[in-house]
Formats: structure tokens, sequence, C-alpha cells
């Protein structure tokens, strides 16, 4: 089964173009967007959800584009159903151009573009859809801006009385009606302002009225005689809008009263305020005392008819701060910006609401400098002179505040600084804080001892370049002397082992002789040679000795030679540790110098 899809506007026909995600009305002719490729089931509750916001039965509408949600969160044309259906968007025909043109049946001081159902909205469409989604968007904020615009040159109320005029199914007043009107006078005759449709509306557009009504307002009676006419759709829209501002913050008060039913039976969001029974004998006294706390004798409103809008808006922008409900104040603000981008009270408020301050005094714990602040400067920017003088006084004693609190950290860092590196970081932080106080003498007093410790650094350095070398020398001198020594005992050695030799080859001989008869002819014959022999053997002996003697007593002395030069670098060496420790011990005395400073 196809899937039909109904006209935003008027609820006729849409006829999709090829990629299907805009279509044009058969009926009206509008250009809108169409969900993405849906089932059936998602399909039909999207078209109950629009005819019951086309019906201007917003609550019902939003129960259902929430059914959608649940099936598929990303599906923009569910948000967008929400987003209309919160704001009430009702697409009426201008008689003039026969064109659909949006009002709102529930406005808001904040922007539309920060409602997170448009944002969701913009977030899950397609390009081209986004385009659409947009332009719409632009049309509702206009028109919010125009309803309140119009809301601000409404009288301001004490009291909100909202209750269900007439029956759905007979028409005829309800009795919620009568009840409302003798409470109205009964409330009236005590002096307080009261917002009563009948007496309060008049002609014209109804919904600016309400909404001033609304956020003025410092009690909001609710009143009813069946739980349904609680739940009634401009009954709940009241409240509800009401007790949002309560939950956000607001000094407010919600007061339910009820008859011919149970308390227990009040809608959950109201039935945790305290309940008044108006058929009890006390129920008058008993409001009147919860009133009485709200809204005091002298805070009772007094209306100035010839205020402008921007002095409206900027009044109830810092009251709204008072009561540290920022993004109201933030949006009343704005409100100011759009009808003047040059009043430096509203870029003031918004620095104000930026900085999460009530007062404005406050301004002085600032944990920057001002001028860091874009609102701050544009405030400057626009004011008089003595607004400017103001704030100019704020920025100076700010700065003075921060570069305080910075200094004193400045002098208390300086006091632990135990390095060089220390020395440059506290110079860099004095550095920061220009001429404030004594920051240009520390840093000069820094420069002093970071020239001495350098100059006593390099002394250190120097010394310890000498101490390397030297311990080089040192091992050069060692390894020589250990060469020279191995050379003298191989010597002596091989001297005993040619001695050994000579004496053992002649006992070979002598006893060779003795068993044989060639052994003695060789021993005769050793005999007869025996000069030449001995003075052979003693030649030999002499010549390796005497060789080897010279060679032992030559490496006993380059030992010596040796020795005595190990033992001079080390006498250098430990002179030049002792003079790197005393620059050692220089420098500690430098840095504890300008730590007393």
């Amino acid at each position: 089964m196809s899937v039909v899809y109904k006209c935003k506007i008027c609820g006729g026909e849409i006829q999709p173009n090829e990629d299907g995600r805009i279509g044009k009305c058969l009926y009206c002719g509008a250009v809108q967007t169409l969900p993405k490729e849906i089932d059936d089931k998602v399909s039909n509750i999207l078209n109950r959800a629009n005819d019951y916001r086309l019906n201007c039965d917003f609550d019902r509408a939003i129960y259902e584009y929430e059914k959608v949600m649940e099936l598929d969160e990303t599906e923009p044309e569910a948000h967008w159903g929400l987003f209309l259906s919160k704001y009430g968007v009702e697409y009426v025909k201008d008689n003039m151009t026969f064109s659909y043109k949006p009002t709102l049946h529930r406005i808001s001081s904040i922007s539309v573009f920060d409602d997170v159902d448009y944002q969701a909205t913009i977030k899950y469409a397609s390009d081209i859809s986004a385009i659409q989604y947009k332009q719409d968007a632009e049309n509702i904020e206009n028109v919010m801006k125009e309803l309140l615009l119009i809301s601000t040159n409404q009288e301001p109320y004490d009291i909100f009385l909202s209750y269900k005029e007439l029956d759905d199914v007979t028409r005829q007043r309800t009795i919620d009606s009568n009840l409302a009107y003798e409470l109205y006078n009964a409330l009236t005759a005590q002096g307080y302002k009261v917002f009563f449709a009948p007496k309060s509306l008049g002609v014209g557009l109804y919904e600016p009225k309400i909404y001033s009504a609304i956020i003025t307002s410092k009690v909001m009676i609710v009143l009813g005689t069946q739980p349904q006419y609680f739940n009634a759709v401009w009954v709940k829209n009241e409240w509800s809008r009401f007790a949002e501002l309560v939950e956000n913050g607001e000094n407010k008060v919600i007061i339910p009263v009820f008859r011919d039913m149970e308390a227990n039976q009040l809608p959950s969001r109201i039935a945790k305020y305290q309940a008044y029974d108006m058929s009890n004998i006390e129920f008058l006294p008993s409001i009147l005392n919860v009133i009485s706390q709200s809204v005091s004798k002298n805070s009772k409103v007094a209306y100035n008819k010839d205020a402008s809008a921007e002095d409206v808006y900027l009044e109830r922008g810092f009251l709204a701060l008072e009561d540290g409900n920022f993004s109201q104040a933030d949006s009343f603000f704005e409100n100011v910006l759009n009808l003047n981008p040059h009043n430096s009270q509203a870029y003031f408020g918004k620095l104000m609401v930026e900085m999460k301050i009530t007062k404005q005094e406050q301004i002085l714990t600032s944990p920057k400098n001002l001028s860091e602040y874009k609102n701050f400067e544009k405030a400057v920017r626009f004011a008089d002179y003595q607004l400017k003088t103001t704030l100019l006084k704020y920025e100076e004693d700010v700065s003075f505040s921060l570069n305080q609190i910075k200094y004193t950290k400045c002098v208390e860092e300086l006091k632990n600084v135990v390095t060089k590196e220390g020395l440059i970081k506290a110079k860099e932080s004095f550095l920061e804080l220009g001429d404030f106080k004594s920051s240009t003498d520390y840093v000069s007093k820094i420069d002093e001892t970071l020239k001495e410790y350098e100059i006593n650094e390099s002394q250190m350095m120097e010394a310890n370049k000498q101490i390397i070398k030297l311990t080089q020398e040192k091992v050069n001198a060692q390894n020589k002397k250990t060469k020279s020594a191995d050379s003298s005992i191989f010597t002596i050695l091989l001297m005993i082992a040619g001695v050994i030799a000579d004496i053992v080859f002649f006992i070979m001989c002598v006893a060779d002789g003795a068993d044989n008869i060639i052994g003695g002819i060789l021993l005769c014959l050793l005999y007869l040679a025996i000069g030449e022999a001995v003075l052979f053997g003693v030649g030999r002996l002499l010549d390796i000795t005497i060789g080897k003697l010279l060679m032992v007593i030559i490496n006993s002395g380059k030992n010596a030679k040796y020795s005595g030069r190990v033992r001079n670098v080390d006498d250098q060496i430990q002179k030049l540790e002792k003079e790197v420790s005393n620059h050692q011990m220089k420098n500690t005395r430098i840095i504890s110098k300008v730590k007393s400073l």
C-alpha cells in the first residue's frame, strides 16, 4: 500500500517530487518537506499526529510525534512536528494574499533556532529538506519576534487565573467559569492585579497577552471541578508553561484549587504543589496567605505605559538575573538587541549572563580580564559617557585584582626557586605583570642574579672539562705503567729460563759420557774444549743476563715515571673537584640571595 502524505498546513494530499523529500500540496499549493521512507505504521502515526496539530490539539499531537520517535528517533518529520506543536504553530490563510502564514498559540523568549527538536530536524534532514526547514523556521521566528514585541506593551499581573471557560460538548459556560469569576472578584478586592481571560484579553491577538501575563505573574491559580478540565488543551497550555518557569528556578508559585473531586485526581505535574479544596470554609484565607507571601503589598505591579519595548525587556532581563534565571535573562537581552543592536545595557546584561552573576558588583570576581569578553567590548563601544566610565573602572579594578593575585603568586614561587630554570621562569612571570608594583625591580634583581650565576656556572663547567681531560691522561699513564711492568717481568723470566737451560745441558753431557765409550770420548773432547766451552758458556750467560738486566733496569725507571705522573694527575683532579664543589655551593648561595628579596 502506498503511503499518502497529508499537508502540514491545510491537511490536503501531498504530491512528492522525484527524490521524495519535498512535496507540494494539491489543495493549498504549499511546498513542504516529507518523511524519509517509512512503513505504513509510522505513516499512520504521523498523519494522526498532524491531524491533532491541525486541530490545535497540540498536547495529543506531541504524544503521537513522540511515539514516532520511539520507533525511529532519526525521523526529521517527527522532530519537526513536535517542534511545531510545542510552539502551537497554526497556519492561517491570509485573505489578502490567499497564502498560509504561521501564527503561534504559544510563544517563548527563547529563539526557535535554539530548540532541541528544531536542531534535531536539521541534523537528520537531507540537504534539500534542511533548506525548506530553515526557511519555515525563519518565518516562525519572525512571527515570534512580532508577538514578543506586542507582549512588551502589555500590563504586568500579580496573579494568573487559569480555568476552562466553555464545555467542549455543550459549548456552554462551565461551573469553573462561575467559580473563577467569584475568585477574581475576591482577589481584586484585595488589591491584586489578576489576569482573568474575560476581563483581560479584550480584542486582538490573545497569545502575546497570555504570554506576558504568564511571564509577569508571581502566582498562578489553576481551578477545576473535573479532572479532564485540568487537562483541557488551553488550560494545560497555560499551567504547563508556568510550571516550566517554576521548574527552571523562577520565584513563582502554582496553587491548584478544586471542587467536586479529589486532590489525587489532579495532573501529576501540578499535584506535587499544595492544593486547596474550594468547598472548605478556610479556602479563601488559606490561599490569600500563600499569595501574600509571594506578592507583597509593596511589590504589586505598577505598569508604566510610557516605557519602551527596549526598557521593558531590559527590566525583565535584569529581574531574571536577580532570580538566577540566566537562560531567560539572556533571551530578554537578545530581544532588546533585536530591537536595537547598539544597546550597551543589553550587552552588559549578556556579560553578566556569561559570567553567571546575579548582581552588578559581582563583576569584580571575574576570573579573567574583562577585555577578553566580547560582550564587554561591545558594551563599552556603545555606552554613553557615564556607563563607559563605570565599565572602564570595572575593567581597571578587575585587572588590578588579577594582577595582585598573580603578583603574590610570583613572589611566593620565587621563595621556592632552587634552580636556574626556576629563576628564568620567575623572571618571565614578573615580565607578564609589566610595571605592576615592584615587578620591574624583581626582574632587574633576577637578571643580576642570573648573570652572576652564569659566570660562576661557566667557571664550574671549565673546571669539569679539565677534570675530564686529566682523567683521560691518568688512564693513559696507568696503561703505560702496566705495559712497562709486564715487559720487565717477561724479561726476567726469559733470563732465568736461559740459565737453567745451560745448566741442564751441561749435566746431560757429563752423564752420557760416564756410561759408554762414545760418551767417554765425547767427555774427553769436552774436557779438551772445556776452556772454550767455559768461555762460551760464561760469555753467553753474561750476554743474556746483562742484556736482560739492563732491560729490567730501564723498565723500572719508566714505571717510576708513570707512577709519578698518575700521582700528579690525581692531585690536580682533587683540586679541580674541590673547585667544582665550591662553585656549586656558590650557586646555591646566589639563588638563596634572590629568594630573600
